[in-house]
């Protein structure tokens, strides 16, 4: 049985909040300090095994991030875009993107596991460069 404690949707709440963004648990406790680090790890596992959030690991931080689930995208086939200034997190779901993927795999004999597949930069709104 899921328990709908204060806690979990304060945890919730701060995730949709930031829903084009991923978190880490110590984002969310800088947010809400008043959430205990096992209230929060444990409610974040139990999220992620419900599958209201996604858990990945964020290679340039060296620590697991965790976003809200939309209910319309699939995460599984696609890449994403990580602004690495602001923290945007966007679902690149392009036919160009699946150009690529299938040049990987007819050409290199190559198979992208693209759940867990995060392309860093920085996003135009972050940008410098504003395009014309």
């Amino acid at each position: 049985m899921q328990y709908k404690t204060k806690q979990r949707n304060m945890i919730l709440d701060i995730l949709k909040d930031n829903e084009d963004k991923s978190l880490s648990a110590k984002d969310i406790s800088l947010i809400d300090t008043s959430i205990s680090k096992a209230t929060l790890y444990r409610t974040l596992d139990k999220l992620v095994e419900d599958k209201i959030i996604r858990k990945f690991y964020n290679e340039a931080n060296e620590t697991y991030e965790y976003q809200y689930v939309k209910e319309n995208i699939n995460c599984i086939n696609h890449f994403h875009l990580k602004c690495k200034k602001c923290g945007k997190l966007i679902h690149l779901n392009c036919i160009e993107s699946d150009n690529f993927l299938n040049h990987l795999t007819r050409k290199h004999d190559f198979y992208i596991s693209q759940e867990s597949t995060t392309i860093y930069g920085i996003c135009s709104k972050c940008s410098l460069i504003k395009r014309g």
